[in-house]
């Protein structure tokens, strides 16, 4: 185990010892990871919450950890703020792991929710990755508690109970099903056409095109930090910040056999990937992949989990693992690559140009698809069920 790891446990258990002294108060306190920003999932949940029990103080503090010794400090002191937070909370919401969360002894009082901040189960994280290519050292999982304290976890569909609650480390029992505020956007067609129209206005070219969105998934490169092993996610990328990585995804060449038969390619790297595609690839800066998914005729990707995003604004989702391209294990997917996702995979990008062309109707594979991974609530939106959720766990004696 690091020093970084040792100084970081023994202090975030000594500070958080005192600071759990503080008196609780109606609060509900939401931490994440992923972003600098509060995400749209994120904010629809806290103004849900807010809606459910306008009595609830609901704060949310989001803060991404880079790699370097200046960035660990800031975020020390980040960390410290994040604690005096939760020892006032009722309950504590986190949507990847969270080392407030999982290392320092809870008050009894504290619920404490995983909400995971992508739809479906499709690469194995968390405890679930344990032994696979995706998974951290097990020493270092072991010493930062991954995973641990959970009361809750929500999930976004039925076939997701099960993968959940293993890699979270609960019960079945404790996982619910209950799908991110992002399948109310997508779902909803009015604010499917105000994110189209925004795309458009921040790149006007994109209205004339007939789009196709290439994302592949992110990968663990040598500028990853310990808490991306822990998260789930890969790590950063291996070329480093700013430097046009090299092309295994073959993207030249699919965006030429594209551009052949009409169709105009825009490639998305992972939002933590601060390396460039090669010279002359449109990246649609400034604009998330969900984003663009509402502009587009077609998904391309390898492993990225925005085939669920995909698949739920009707698209159809292909895979492409072209022969350079560094292969997953099976063991480290959830499902089946070439038999559950509702389209095809190519390995050329020939054929695949020719398939999306083609368009072979996806609509059934595509009903199977979601009728496993994401379910919303019978009546009202996905934010309001999370919403009254949590709202009900902070609703108790103080």
């Amino acid at each position: 185990m690091s020093l970084l790891v040792r100084v970081s446990v023994v202090g975030v258990r000594a500070a958080y010892a005192v600071l759990r002294l503080l008196p609780e108060r109606p609060q509900v306190t939401i931490l994440s990871r992923q972003s600098d920003h509060v995400t749209p999932d994120l904010q629809a949940i806290a103004q849900a919450v807010a809606a459910a029990d306008p009595s609830l103080k609901v704060v949310v503090r989001c803060r991404m950890l880079r790699g370097g010794w200046r960035n660990m400090v800031i975020y020390a002191g980040e960390l410290l703020q994040h604690m005096w937070l939760v020892a006032r909370s009722r309950v504590l919401v986190v949507d990847t792991y969270s080392i407030v969360a999982s290392v320092p002894d809870h008050k009894k009082s504290l619920t404490i929710v995983q909400v995971w901040h992508a739809l479906g189960a499709f690469k194995r994280f968390g405890l679930a990755a344990s032994g696979t290519s995706l998974g951290p050292d097990a020493d270092l999982a072991a010493s930062m508690r991954q995973h641990a304290n959970y009361d809750w976890v929500l999930a976004s569909g039925p076939g997701c109970v099960a993968p959940y609650a293993e890699a979270f480390g609960v019960r079945q029992d404790q996982v619910l099903v209950a799908p991110l505020p992002v399948v109310d956007r997508l779902l909803d067609p009015v604010a499917v056409a105000q994110t189209r129209a925004r795309v458009w206005a921040a790149h006007p070219h994109l209205k004339s095109r007939r789009v196709v969105v290439l994302a592949p998934t992110m990968r663990r490169g040598a500028e990853s930090t310990p808490m991306d092993g822990l998260s789930g996610r890969p790590g950063r990328s291996t070329a480093g910040s700013g430097v046009a990585a090299e092309d295994p995804f073959a993207v030249r060449a699919l965006a030429a056999a594209l551009a052949a038969r009409g169709l105009h390619v825009v490639a998305k790297r992972h939002p933590i990937d601060d390396s460039t595609w090669p010279e002359g690839i449109d990246a649609a800066e400034g604009v998330p992949t969900v984003d663009l998914l509402t502009v587009c005729e077609a998904f391309v990707t390898d492993y990225s989990s925005l085939v669920y995003e995909a698949a739920l604004l009707g698209l159809p989702v292909y895979t492409y693992l072209p022969p350079g391209l560094p292969r997953l294990a099976r063991e480290d997917f959830f499902l089946d690559v070439e038999r559950d996702l509702p389209g095809p995979l190519h390995t050329d990008p020939e054929s695949l140009a020719a398939a999306i062309v083609a368009n072979v109707d996806q609509s059934e594979a595509r009903r199977e698809f979601l009728a496993r991974a994401v379910t919303p609530p019978p009546e009202g939106t996905c934010a309001q069920a999370i919403g009254t959720l949590i709202a009900g766990w902070a609703q108790r004696p103080g």
